[in-house]
């Protein structure tokens, strides 16, 4: 069997190939067998890519398609020129590229913009046929390109303290290894700016500024600074670094970078645990690594920990992992600490690699299902004796009162029933409802473990009805306790 297939024939759908056998025999001996082949037919495949790295862009050129009825040609990109396997009969591209521009199919260039320094791309070309049948061609061979390094690099942006006011970032960088000094003129010197969380705002003050440097960097030369004072438990702080050639004038600066952030989701008897980074360089497809706080000398300063888990990533969407406890069971009473290492690369020869980042540290515990026991609650009997003279009768200071209050006091038990109570107690919410008629009760306020008393203050009467519930530190809330009622003095 032979088809010599043309532009026209390509469509997304297949086509159905019956082939039918029969033998020799003479009739009615004679047997017969039928099989469907399905074949797409696809296009040719864009044909001598090239790519020209221009100033802060990377043009690329081909041949002219060969099939007049495609009606785009797709540019993909991916970062790193790694070889990949291509199936042609594949509906997608492998992994990794990204869609980065469309072009008309009479369109023999395109100028990516979109670029980084310091950054290696690998690029293919494919074409579209979007008519009634649609279809697609084969993807180009692949064609790398990077441009020059003429800017600062960031290689790490790594959380070396984490605390609410004393914590430490280490920040570093690769200077312009191959700047032209006929453009840009040396000595250099350099400032780092700093943005809170992932923001890109760094304002007009920088957190470091440099000594001036030679005019000609050496192939391995970095610097690096120590950022210090910062929340690093609550924030993730970004980085840029600026070039600053020798008549002070800024030149060029590095693309933004940020430190890893760290977050958990707790989970019945497990933590979830997910992290990110907005960083330029690539972080996926490598192997990050989870620590957690040794068990076995909890409550150390500062805390040692040890290898949990290695994670191997494919994209960003798998920067995560569940911990089951890995040989021991997380008790929900407890705290678990960890930090994650990142592993990424520029995929740049000139520059170090791979690039390792750590976290902040972060402590979580697993989910609390189990409710806390109901408290037994009480009120304080109104003080109506005070206000009666020796007759019986309101006493004068009794019509001086314009504001009442109730006060009101709790004991947690030790136990419900059989069952041992949950010693989990982080506040306690207060309920109050204005008659007892009323059939909704409203939450009127809350106080910390171990406060166990209530003043409701500012009462236009004493009558009112109450009851308190309890809330653990995963935010399950008890049943409601007794109710309590106050009444007004008779003669009020």
């Amino acid at each position: 069997f032979e088809w010599k297939t043309v532009c026209e024939q390509v469509r997304a759908q297949p086509y159905d190939v019956v082939f039918k056998a029969e033998d020799n025999a003479p009739v009615p001996n004679q047997l017969t067998d039928t099989k469907t082949w399905r074949i797409t037919v696809v296009g040719p495949a864009v044909t001598n890519l090239r790519a020209t790295v221009q100033a802060n862009a990377i043009r690329l050129d081909w041949d002219r398609y060969s099939c007049a009825n495609a009606t785009q040609l797709l540019i993909w990109r991916k970062q790193g020129c790694s070889p990949d396997q291509i199936d042609p009969c594949a509906k997608s591209v492998p992994a990794g590229y990204t869609l980065v521009g469309r072009v008309t199919a009479s369109s023999t260039s395109f100028v990516d913009q979109t670029v980084k320094k310091g950054i290696q791309y690998a690029y293919r070309v494919s074409a579209a046929f979007t008519g009634t049948s649609g279809g697609s061609g084969i993807l180009s061979d692949q064609v790398c390109a990077r441009l020059k390094l003429t800017v600062p690099i960031i290689t790490q942006v790594s959380v070396t303290k984490t605390d609410l006011t004393q914590g430490q970032i280490r920040v570093r960088w690769a200077q312009p290894l191959e700047i032209d000094p006929a453009q840009i003129p040396g000595p250099y010197r350099y400032q780092v700016f700093r943005a809170s969380g992932f923001s890109t705002s760094f304002g007009s003050t920088p957190v470091y500024s440099t000594d001036w440097q030679s005019s000609i960097p050496a192939p391995t030369s970095y610097l690096s600074f120590t950022d210090s004072g910062l929340n690093t438990e609550v924030n993730p702080y970004t980085y840029v670094v600026v070039l600053l050639s020798s008549n002070g004038a800024r030149a060029d600066s590095s693309q933004p970078a940020s430190s890893v952030r760290l977050s958990a989701t707790p989970l019945p008897n497990a933590i979830q645990l997910n992290w990110t980074a907005q960083v330029p360089w690539d972080n996926t497809n490598s192997t990050h690594i989870v620590y957690r706080e040794d068990q076995t000398k909890k409550n150390q300063v500062p805390k040692v920990y040890v290898k949990l888990a290695e994670v191997p990533v494919t994209s960003t969407a798998s920067f995560t992992y569940l911990d089951t406890g890995n040989g021991i069971k997380l008790n929900k009473d407890s705290l678990y600490c960890y930090y994650v290492e990142t592993v990424g690369t520029y995929n740049e020869p000139l520059l170090e690699d791979p690039l390792r980042n750590l976290s902040q540290e972060l402590c979580s515990s697993p989910l609390d299902t189990i409710k806390p026991c109901a408290v037994v609650l009480a009120i304080d009997p109104t003080p109506c004796g005070q206000w009666v003279s020796e007759e019986g009768s309101p006493s004068p200071s009794f019509c001086s009162v314009s504001t009442y209050s109730n006060h009101l006091s709790w004991v947690y038990p030790q136990s419900e029933g059989d069952k041992e109570c949950d010693k989990d107690v982080s506040r306690y919410r207060i309920y109050y409802k204005r008659y007892e008629e009323d059939s909704e009760f409203t939450l009127i306020d809350s106080v910390w473990s171990p406060v166990q008393v209530y003043d409701h203050m500012n009462l236009s009467s004493f009558a009112g009805c109450y009851y308190v519930t309890v809330v653990d530190r995963s935010g399950n809330e008890s049943a409601p306790s007794n109710i309590v009622c106050q009444d007004n003095c008779p003669y009020y």
